[in-house]
């Protein structure tokens, strides 16, 4: 009887050792309590910051030269990624019997924009000579656009109108006999043209 006694309280004691108790006639089991810690994340290395390229038409800054569909000289200056200067030749001696040539010097470049520009030019008065011209850069020593130019003549002069619509081409760093100096001008506060040169010659 004193040995099955010492043997239940041997069992009874490698129970309770191994996690167990003997409880409403079954075993339930007391798992030991784990911590468990978080497990750091990885902080993300940020990628070498890239540099930033240079602003469309930065590398077309200098004198361009080349010559019209009319067989006429042209040429424009680049200076801080926009058109300063634009000069060019016409030829209306077979609608009115006039030629020439003319300087416009803008204060405030006309922007470049995706390796394309366009400026504009409305003349005024009883001899007058408007424009359009456009191009784009093909390359750092290329461009190319176009030229709409409209004449018109009134009183006191005889009356006469016409227009032409042209092609030029032309190349960074050429010589023209259309080009002329850059003008020493105040800035004004908007891209209206402060400089303008006209050459004519009547017929």
């Amino acid at each position: 009887m004193r040995t099955t006694r010492v043997l239940a309280m041997v069992i009874v004691a490698l129970l309770l050792a191994g996690g167990s108790v003997l409880a409403q006639g079954g075993f339930k089991t007391y798992l030991p309590q784990v911590q468990y810690l978080p497990t750091p994340i990885p902080t993300a290395t940020p990628p070498p910051p890239t540099a930033t390229p240079p602003p469309s038409g930065e590398g077309y800054d200098g004198s361009w030269a080349g010559t019209t569909s009319q067989s006429r000289p042209i040429g424009f200056t680049v200076a801080g990624n926009g058109i300063t200067q634009t000069v060019f030749g016409y030829d209306f001696r077979s609608s009115c019997g006039v030629s020439g040539t003319i300087t416009v010097t803008f204060g405030i470049p006309s922007p470049i924009s995706d390796d394309a520009f366009s400026v504009s030019f409305d003349d005024a008065g009883p001899s007058s000579l408007s424009y359009d011209l456009s191009g784009s850069f093909s390359s750092p020593s290329t461009a190319s656009g176009d030229l709409s130019l409209t004449y018109s003549r009134s009183f006191p002069y005889t009356s006469c109108s016409a227009t032409a619509d042209l092609t030029w081409t032309a190349t960074r760093g050429a010589t023209s006999a259309a080009l002329a100096p850059s003008m020493a001008v105040p800035e004004p506060p908007s891209l209206t043209p402060i400089a303008v040169r006209r050459e004519s010659a009547q017929q």
